[in-house]
């Protein structure tokens, strides 16, 4: 197994971003569409939730080999949230520390130019 995960996705990585500042508490499903989409001129997608959920099953599935877990408030439809577990925090500064990626801000930038177009 390779020492760092794929590399994530602009969306992946903001989304992430904002969940491990909340360092082990719930960010609801709305909150992060706000993160996400909210400075875009074009409002986000038609169905930014599910965006957003898959974008939440994309994450899981490059974390799990790592011992990372993103966990669900609430049950199915019924999401109210997502948090990483708190145990895992360290686990995951490491391995993002180990991870290439875009600075944040740039990434935010860019995606702010692809909506002008």
């Amino acid at each position: 197994m390779s020492q760092t995960p794929r590399l994530l996705t602009i969306q992946q990585r903001l989304i992430l971003d904002h969940l491990r500042h909340c360092r082990g508490g719930p960010l609801s499903v709305e909150r992060l569409i706000v993160a996400i989409y909210g400075c875009r001129h074009d409002g986000g997608p038609d169905n930014p939730m599910a965006t957003v959920r898959y974008q939440i099953c994309q994450i899981r599935k490059r974390l799990r080999p790592y011992g990372v877990r993103l966990l669900s408030v609430g049950v199915g439809r019924g999401c109210q949230g997502y948090l990483i577990d708190p145990e895992d925090l360290d686990t995951l500064e490491d391995l993002l520390a180990r991870t290439p990626h875009m600075d944040i801000d740039l990434a935010r930038a860019q995606d702010e130019r692809t909506q002008d177009r």
